[in-house]
Parts: structure tokens; sequence; C-alpha cells
């Protein structure tokens, strides 16, 4: 009797396990998506709007005659006041994924969030902004 009820306890632990009978996992948070182009160049992804966080996902992507690029993440709070900021990526030549988390230490979080999209040249003397893309909280 004990071996069939270990076995019937460790089927059920399974069973849900399988199916995600985990329900702070599974919760869903506020997904906008993001282009930004410059010529031949682009960073694309996707931010999730955390309580206390951001997270900033995606790919960029450079050639050789335009210069290195890299992102930049700033959060921002419902007062337009500036919480945290970022730097991941950077590519001289091809396609690279980008994953970042940035603090948005204000009660709900951020309320925005500004993508920077950075050229510098290859020596990483000589930098600015390209453009950049605003993302609200959805």
């Amino acid at each position: 009797m004990r071996r069939q009820t270990a076995a019937a306890v460790a089927a059920v632990s399974m069973l849900a396990g399988t199916i995600g009978l985990t329900p702070a996992a599974q919760a869903a948070y506020p997904t906008k998506s993001f282009d930004i182009t410059y010529g031949a160049t682009y960073a694309r992804g996707k931010v999730t709007f955390y309580n206390r966080s951001v997270h900033v996902s995606g790919v960029e992507r450079a050639v050789p005659s335009s210069g290195c690029r890299f992102v930049e993440v700033w959060t921002y709070n419902a007062s337009g006041d500036l919480d945290f900021q970022a730097e991941v990526g950077g590519t001289c030549n091809g396609v690279v994924d980008f994953n970042v988390d940035v603090a948005a230490d204000a009660p709900g979080g951020a309320s925005y969030v500004v993508v920077k999209f950075w050229y510098r040249d290859s020596s990483w003397n000589n930098q600015r902004v390209l453009t950049s893309a605003k993302v609200l909280r959805p």
C-alpha cells in the first residue's frame, strides 16, 4: 500500500509540473515592441514592464561601413524623472542579441522607457545618439 501511495504522489507531482501549476511563473506582464532603424542598421526588440524593473531584449545590427552600434536603455517614472540607465550590446559588424534588466525603483515601476541607438567609431573615441524610441507602458 505504501508503494502505491508513493507512486500516486509521484505521478501527481510530475503531472502538476508538466501542466504548469505554478501561478507565479505564469503571470503576464505588459510587453511592448520597438523597432529603431538607422540606414542599414537597426535595434529591434521588446520591453517587458515589471513592478520595479524592466527587461529589454532584442537584436542589433551594424555594418562595417557605418561604424559600431550599441543600445542604451533609460527608465522613467510617472513624473517623467529618470530612474536608471544601462548600456547593452555593441557590435561593429553583424547582428548580435542583447538582454538587460534595468531598475525602475518607483511604485508601479517605469511609466516609459527610452531606447537609444548609439554610434561609436571603431576606436570608441567618438560617439553620438543616432536615434531613439520612447516605449510607453501599455
